[in-house]
């Protein structure tokens, strides 16, 4: 991963030269990528129906979990999507990943979402982050999920407040 050279900015305490940062999640395998075939469950071919949004625009500092939604709005196409979500933080006009130390982190899987027998649907699931397994610890500012699907990476924008 490279990160953007910046300054450091008085109003974040991230030091984006020190920080430790999550890589992106290994390439989701031919054998993950057959669950939807077992299922009976058609998986999207292009992924580009699929867009994320933040539950809230805003939350404050002291919330346990931030969460957001995964939506395809091709009708019953199911998708792959990385369990655990990312999170960036914008600081002097760039976008740096902070480290999410899920207790997951270590068994992190692909997951499918697709309902049996329902094509008439649009699919969605949510995922969340427990703000004190972000380090560094966040502060005020604009945010944003990154979210891993088996075709690209779609983000969703959020502010922290007080």
């Amino acid at each position: 991963m490279i990160l953007c050279g910046c300054s450091d900015s008085p109003s974040s305490h991230i030091d984006n030269k020190n920080i430790k940062a999550n890589a992106d999640p290994p390439a989701i395998t031919d054998e993950d990528r057959s669950l939807n075939e077992v299922l009976q469950i058609d998986e999207d071919s292009s992924y580009d129906g699929l867009y994320a949004e933040s539950h809230s625009p805003v939350y404050k500092l002291d919330d346990e979990f931030i969460s957001c939604k995964i939506i395809n709005k091709h009708l019953g196409k199911g998708f792959y999507f990385y369990e655990i979500p990312f999170i960036e933080k914008k600081v002097d006009g760039n976008w740096i990943r902070l480290f999410n130390n899920s207790d997951r982190i270590d068994n992190a899987e692909w997951f499918f979402c697709g309902v049996q027998d329902k094509k008439d649907i649009s699919y969605t699931a949510d995922v969340r982050i427990k703000l004190d397994d972000v380090e560094p610890e966040v502060d005020q500012g604009d945010y944003r999920f990154v979210i891993f699907t088996a075709e690209n990476v779609l983000y969703a924008d959020f502010k922290l407040e007080k």
